[in-house]
């Protein structure tokens, strides 16, 4: 194991490609598929216009992100649909790593910390209680921070010192798991010890070896 794994008292982890396998392109070639128009050039707008992050920190709710997506599409594509291509950039999640973290939780305070959405944890949870008969996240660590509920993303350091002072946790003895290079820059600079999840390297690899 991880020699950072075995000294941290606290682990913070990601939760999009660290503990559910996404596949964000999945997304893009569906609304390809699915828009008879120029879809670079609608989704470059929309990146622009700010509404992915505003959703994830729920500055617009669900019905006015989908909305949005559905008036930027020129009402080609409805509502419905495109809250399941939506989703099709969530894949599965393996036992494995469900069986690390409720293990981790035995011995150390383990807290969830994710940049999302209110459509993505209702299905992640629907997920979760279907799959391994969990009712939701909350239950496989001490504390989830979602930023849709909390108004504030990753890489703002806030969303790290708000864990930080919360649970009085001391960086130095903090480990935090996730898979954008700018979220683990945030992270250092405040003092927390990091593993950038990257290069094939999962969560099952680096519990297990």
């Amino acid at each position: 194991m991880n020699q950072l794994i075995q000294e941290a008292k606290n682990i913070i982890f990601d939760l999009g490609a660290v503990i559910i396998n996404i596949t964000p392109e999945t997304v893009v070639n569906a609304f390809k598929s699915a828009y008879k128009g120029d879809f670079e050039l609608k989704y470059t707008r929309l990146v622009a216009s700010g509404i992915f992050e505003d959703y994830e920190i729920e500055k617009v709710n669900s019905t006015e992100f989908l909305t949005t997506i559905y008036e930027a599409l020129e009402r080609q594509v409805n509502m419905e649909e495109i809250e399941i291509i939506w989703n099709k950039m969530l894949l599965d999640i393996p036992k494995k790593r469900i069986e690390i973290l409720q293990k981790q939780k035995e011995i150390k305070n383990t807290f969830l910390c994710s940049n999302t959405n209110e459509i993505h944890i209702d299905v992640i949870n629907k997920y979760i209680k279907d799959e391994f008969q969990i009712n939701e996240l909350e239950p496989l660590f001490h504390k989830v921070y979602l930023s849709y509920k909390l108004g504030v993303r990753k890489p703002n350091p806030e969303i790290f010192q708000l864990i930080l002072d919360e649970n009085k946790l001391i960086p130095a003895d903090t480990l935090f798991i996730d898979d954008s290079a700018e979220h683990i820059a945030t992270a250092n600079k405040l003092g927390i010890k990091t593993i950038h999840l990257t290069g094939g390297l999962t969560l099952e690899t680096l519990f297990t070896t």
